[in-house]
């Protein structure tokens, strides 16, 4: 897997220089997206020395009015400036084929696309190795496209522990390294271990960095005062919906809540709320008080045909040699209450158990025949079985 990384560290440096190029002609550099692939790469643009003048989007409403200082602002009044501007698309494929239509519809060529592997090399974290927290088995929320009843089923066909204690916790961290991420999210709400604050507290103590996705469910007014002390990479709100997929009561404790998130920031200035995501399109009410302060979006997926509806984006069988676009070395992992490390987001069938922290080194099992079966069945179409995970991932990505 390592052919891959240097190949994507290739590729990052190769686009970096064509920035750098447009710069040093005394371009000016707009970013065309404001999203997460936006903002990524403003960061990425920001620590490499060059400060994009804006970003520019089709709907400003949807959007913050700034991100580190870089306004957002219209594509048609950007345009309008009629400046020395090189526009970087920032989105995901196929929105990046629509923008440059856009783009051209304005007679604008200056513009430097997507790269094959863009969102791994703007992603900040892509190759750091990531360890998703599951807290707790069973989950209150109970999304419509969320495939909980086969986890559970499976995780409960043996006597184990439905809940993960902060000894448990304790001692998984213990067979960590420091530069692993840990993301409060898994396969239920976070809030619901009533714990879970004391470990997010002891992981920033121990030197992790965390993220956290959360629906705030669960989530008490002393939680939370606690929880925006807690210097996180990224949070990501799960927002309520019209068609109440996702079960989250707006109720006045909650809307209580959702301002506190929303009119805090980190340590940075920046907002404590990164991005909002929601099953469907969010009521009105909740719209109106997120205008202007975070974005949302809805996308939902079948996780790897994990869930058998054609309500969601799912992928083709790719028979290909593939390539997580999660992590490039099937590092961002999910960690169960009792330990066990299962490979994705998407194994809700506990389908890969690659080892157990409370008895194993992480650095064992990562190198350990479990992984190694599935970077060789991602790399060797004659090793997989026909029911693969990963030949029906939306996050896989065949590269030949």
């Amino acid at each position: 897997m390592d052919r891959f990384v240097d190949m994507i560290l290739s590729e990052k440096k190769e686009y970096l220089n064509r920035i750098k190029k447009q710069v040093d002609a005394h371009h000016e550099i707009v970013i065309y997206g404001a999203g997460v692939c936006g903002k990524n790469l403003a960061k990425l643009l920001l620590d490499v020395g060059v400060t994009p003048r804006a970003f520019c989007v089709s709907n400003p409403d949807r959007n913050r009015k700034q991100e580190w200082g870089i306004p957002i602002r219209s594509l048609s009044d950007v345009i309008q400036e009629k400046r020395d501007d090189v526009y970087l698309i920032a989105a995901e494929p196929p929105k990046n084929e629509s923008m440059i239509h856009t783009l051209n519809d304005y007679e604008i060529s200056a513009y430097i696309d997507i790269t094959p592997h863009f969102l791994q090399i703007v992603d900040p974290v892509y190759l750091r190795p990531i360890i998703e927290i599951t807290s707790r088995v069973g989950c209150k929320v109970n999304c419509r496209y969320c495939p909980q009843n086969l986890f559970i089923k499976k995780y409960r066909s043996s006597m184990r522990p439905l809940v993960t204690s902060f000894e448990t916790f304790q001692t998984c961290l213990d067979h960590l390294p420091q530069d692993v991420v840990l993301d409060f999210a898994g396969f239920a709400e976070p809030f619901l271990n009533p714990q879970i604050v004391d470990m997010m507290e002891y992981a920033v103590e121990r030197g992790h960095n965390l993220r956290l996705y959360t629906t705030l469910i669960g989530a008490s007014g002393k939680d939370l005062e606690r929880v925006l002390k807690i210097p996180f990479l990224s949070v990501v709100l799960h927002l309520p919906d019209k068609k109440k997929c996702a079960n989250i009561p707006i109720t006045g404790e909650y809307l209580w809540m959702l301002e506190s998130c929303l009119s805090a920031v980190k340590e940075d200035g920046q907002p404590f709320i990164d991005h909002a995501n929601a099953q469907c399109e969010p009521p009105q009410e909740i719209l109106d008080r997120i205008k202007g302060r975070v974005r949302v979006s809805w996308d939902m997926i079948d996780w790897a045909g994990n869930i058998d509806t054609q309500e969601v984006r799912s992928s083709e069988l790719k028979n290909g040699s593939l390539l997580c676009a999660m992590a490039a070395r099937q590092n961002h992992n999910i960690l169960l209450p009792d330990g066990s490390l299962l490979l994705c987001c998407m194994d809700w069938g506990m389908e890969y158990i690659l080892g157990n922290l409370m008895k194993e080194n992480y650095k064992d099992i990562v190198q350990g025949k479990a992984i190694n079966e599935v970077r060789m069945a991602m790399l060797e179409r004659k090793t997989r079985s026909h029911n693969f995970l990963c030949k029906s991932c939306t996050s896989a990505v065949e590269i030949f």
